[in-house]
């Protein structure tokens, strides 16, 4: 199902979109936009009230816009939260509000990186817990399968655990299906330990985690407790390299548009695509690899995403804004709206001359089948402009 939050009825949406809010000040992820004090106090009643306050629901109404465009994984909160209501088949709105607050604290923060490695997560927030135990309650009254939300995170359970041996329960602790498989499939050298939480103790006593991400050469890269990420060569020595994340430098998915591909590396594998068969052949410059003058390096240097933020390819007086979206998400049409806008209206010069704004193209690749769907940014594209192009990557 297409746009599934666009498709429900309002209250029910509304009611959503205050458990998401609910589930990132579980997570301490932060908020960034207006009415942030009012969603704030509103997002703590979000579970208790079934009224939800009309006050509330008001500043709900006036911020739906902006509350998804300023939450960065909002389609991948909505896609987990809305596959376990409907695989569960969950009638009940207080059950699918827990749902979706439990599906953001997951996806958020702390929570992510416990359950993706399948570590011991120290700095979870004890919240998790609790909103788990509660849908074990709405599993116990037979309003949700507990199965169906254990398979969409892969966990096993989640619990308090004594780390001291000192009788007090210290320690939330996420355990994943695979973090035993996952263990065994690091082949870590002499010197390095898988400790009982998942993590992992190397030879000067440093913790790490399995990140999940591998390399291009199929190495296992492991994110420090202390910061910043590395992979052991076939010498067993420790390389540092960029979090794998930002740069889009690891190993590339069969398919981009899977569930669980994150949204970054599936538009930085389609780039990296796209340029080298498309427009690479027919003599486009790609943004990422120009160089700029650094007065303070008194050099030229290798140029970074924030100098380029609309564009990604350049040719003469043409350039190519490329982006790739997910039709099956619920808040893509804003976001293009958006880019569209920014597109149009922010100044881009070639030599000093302002690129004409028939010579912006936005390039849109879409999952097999979602064209048709993007079709409704042609007149909003039309209206800006710019040049639109749609067409369908994969399948």
């Amino acid at each position: 199902m297409r746009n599934k939050l666009l498709r429900i009825p309002e209250g029910k949406r509304i009611a959503y979109l205050g458990a998401i809010l609910a589930g990132l000040l579980d997570t301490g992820a932060g908020l960034g936009f207006v009415a942030d004090v009012a969603l704030r106090e509103m997002a703590t009643q979000v579970l208790n009230d079934p009224d939800y306050q009309a006050a509330n629901i008001e500043v709900i109404k006036e911020n739906i816009a902006e509350i998804e465009n300023t939450i960065e994984n909002f389609d991948e909160i909505i896609d987990a939260a809305m596959s376990i209501i409907e695989t569960a088949d969950v009638n009940d709105l207080e059950t699918q509000a827990l749902i979706v607050r439990f599906s953001t604290s997951m996806l958020s923060g702390a929570a992510l990186s416990a359950a993706t490695a399948g570590v011991t997560a120290i700095a979870t927030p004890k919240i998790i817990l609790k909103l788990f135990d509660r849908l074990k309650i709405k599993a116990a009254e037979g309003k949700l399968d507990l199965d169906v939300v254990k398979d969409r995170f892969a966990i096993e359970d989640i619990k308090e655990i004594d780390t001291n041996n000192d009788g007090i329960k210290d320690t939330i602790k996420v355990e994943t299906k695979d973090s035993l498989s996952r263990s065994r499939l690091l082949n870590l050298p002499e010197g390095y330990t898988i400790l009982p939480d998942g993590t992992i103790k190397g030879p000067n006593q440093g913790i790490a985690f399995d990140s999940q991400y591998l390399t291009t050469d199929k190495k296992t890269i492991f994110r420090r407790q202390s910061g910043g990420y590395y992979y052991i060569d076939d010498n067993g020595i420790q390389q540092t390299i960029q979090s794998p994340r930002e740069t889009g430098d690891f190993l590339k998915v069969a398919n981009v548009w899977a569930p669980g591909v994150h949204y970054f590396q599936r538009g930085k594998q389609i780039e990296e695509h796209v340029w080298e068969f498309e427009y690479k052949p027919n003599g486009y410059v790609n943004t990422n690899k120009i160089k700029v003058w650094s007065d303070k390096a008194n050099d030229w240097v290798d140029t970074k995403s924030e100098n380029f933020p609309l564009i990604d390819f350049q040719k003469g007086q043409t350039v190519i804004s490329l982006k790739s979206v997910n039709t099956e998400g619920s808040s893509w049409i804003s976001n293009m709206q958006s880019h569209i806008k920014d597109l149009s209206k922010r100044s881009i010069k070639i030599d000093n001359i302002e690129v004409p704004k028939v010579n912006r193209i936005l390039d849109i690749r879409v999952e097999p089948g979602g064209a048709d769907f993007a079709q409704v940014l042609r007149r909003y594209a039309h209206e800006a402009g710019i040049t639109l192009r749609i067409s369908e990557f994969g399948g």
